[in-house]
């Protein structure tokens, strides 16, 4: 964080599935892996991270529990870019 731009509530909302889908137009277990990365970098830096996902995203693959319980699913059928 920017000392000279204090942040109050140093909130990070991160869009899932943009991140999963990074670089390809599929999603695989690499992808979580940097959902992963991506969650950890944000605590690291100071930002209390928050995901918003689609559950679907998630059937059958495995991904750490502390990254997990920090998913936002949004209701089944809505824009999930409405959360932001």
């Amino acid at each position: 964080m920017d000392p000279e731009f204090p942040v109050v509530f140093p909130t990070m909302i991160i869009d899932g599935a943009n991140v999963l889908f990074y670089g390809h137009r599929e999603v695989d277990d690499q992808s979580f892996v940097r959902l992963a990365n991506v969650y950890k970098k944000a605590k690291e830096d100071g930002y209390i991270p928050h995901i918003v996902l689609h559950k679907h995203h998630l059937k059958g693959k495995k991904i750490e529990k502390e990254v997990r319980d920090n998913i936002f699913f949004p209701k089944k059928g809505s824009h999930d870019d409405l959360y932001f």
